[in-house]
C-alpha cells in the first residue's frame, strides 16, 4: 500500500501533490478496510466460539443430575470434577477475550506505523536521489 506518490522524475506543485494523496488516501483507506473487516470477522468467530464453549460447560455442570448407571460412584463424581474443571477454564479464557481484543488493536496498528514509515522513507529516500541527479 502506497500512501505518498512513487514517481520522481515529476515535479509537482502543491495543490497537484495535495491531490494526488488524496487519491493515495482513499486507495490506502479501501485495502485497510477490507483488511479490518477480515481482521474483525476474525475476532467476532473466535469470540463467538469460545462463548458457545462457555455456554456448553456451563449446561454441562448445570445439568449433571444422579442418573443411575453401571458407573461407580467415584467415576460420576470424577466426571463431575472435570466438568466443573473445563467450566473454570472456559470461564477463565473469556475473561482474557478483551486482552485478546486489545492485542489485535495493537498489532494492526504495529503495521499500520511500519507501513507509514517504510512509505515515508521510501518517499524521502527517492526524492533525495532524484535530489542529487
Amino acid at each position: 500500500v502506497n500512501i505518498l506518490p512513487s514517481e520522481t522524475n515529476i515535479s509537482f506543485t502543491l495543490p497537484e501533490f495535495e491531490t494526488i494523496i488524496r487519491k493515495k488516501r482513499k486507495e490506502a483507506e479501501k485495502i485497510l478496510t477490507k483488511f479490518f473487516g477480515y481482521s474483525q470477522a476474525v475476532v467476532n468467530q473466535i469470540v463467538s466460539e469460545i462463548f458457545e464453549h462457555l455456554q456448553h460447560c456451563e449446561q454441562q455442570v448445570k445439568n449433571t443430575k444422579t442418573v443411575y448407571t453401571k458407573e461407580s460412584l467415584y467415576l460420576q463424581r470424577q466426571k463431575k470434577e472435570q466438568r466443573v474443571q473445563n467450566f473454570k477454564k472456559a470461564k477463565a479464557v473469556a475473561s482474557r477475550l478483551g486482552n485478546f481484543v486489545k492485542l489485535v488493536d495493537q498489532m494492526l496498528l504495529a503495521h499500520m506505523v511500519s507501513l507509514a514509515r517504510a512509505n515515508i522513507g521510501a518517499f524521502v529516500h527517492k526524492t533525495m536521489q532524484a535530489a542529487e541527479q
